[in-house]
């Protein structure tokens, strides 16, 4: 999940001129909760659990306060050995921190 500060007005000028655009380098990663025996490199066994079918649901903290939060929810299929970016889900937050929002997929 990366997090940016809310967007301000700019020139006209200013905005042709923007020729991409790419998600902030800071971030908080999520990851599926592993077995009870294992653990990931940090020690963790992470966030969210997995459900047999593969769906899965997880509650998306706007703990960095008001902006934009962009959740890229990477996915990798039964028997692949690389993951793809599945969905790109970007929420405007205005609001003080505190609030939170659940993403959810299934197969």
């Amino acid at each position: 999940m990366h997090h940016e500060p809310l967007p301000q007005s700019i020139a006209p000028v200013t905005a042709n001129a923007i020729d991409s655009y790419g998600l902030p380098d800071i971030r908080h990663q999520y990851l599926p909760r592993l077995r009870f025996s294992e653990h990931y490199a940090d020690g963790g066994r992470g966030d969210f659990p997995i459900a047999r079918d593969g769906s899965f649901a997880f509650v998306v903290p706007f703990q960095d306060g008001p902006g934009v939060y962009t959740v890229v929810v990477w996915v990798k299929p039964h028997g692949a050995t690389e993951t793809i970016a599945a969905s790109n889900i970007s929420v405007r937050v205005s609001e003080p921190a505190g609030g939170v929002s659940t993403i959810a997929s299934s197969r």
